[in-house]
């Protein structure tokens, strides 16, 4: 509801959120707490990775998994002429990954 205005906004989307609108579409994804038993599973192609608030993310970030690097949608943060990009790091801790379950 209200999702290109919310995408405008700070802070715009939970991880709870993401998860609704990926079922709305069609998608079926839960969302959980990186525990360090499933940290490595976060390197897994296309998976969705939300980064621990800081500093510079003061509401947290979202970024994807592929091509073994991180597709950031704002690589150019708080920048407002937005670009995307890759990043072969995270730039913070993730704490939430958003996992697509198997039918």
């Amino acid at each position: 509801k209200n999702g290109e205005k919310r995408a405008k906004s700070i802070p715009n989307f939970y991880c709870r959120e993401i998860v609704a609108i990926l079922k709305n579409a069609g998608f079926n994804y839960l969302y959980k707490y990186i525990k360090p038993k499933i940290r490595n599973k976060i390197y897994q192609q296309n998976r969705i990775v939300f980064i621990k608030k800081s500093r510079k993310y003061r509401y947290g970030h979202y970024l994807v998994r592929s091509e073994k690097k991180w597709m950031d949608s704002w690589i150019n943060f708080p920048d407002e002429n937005i670009k995307a990009g890759f990043r072969r790091r995270l730039p913070e801790k993730a704490i939430y990954a958003i996992l697509r379950i198997s039918n």
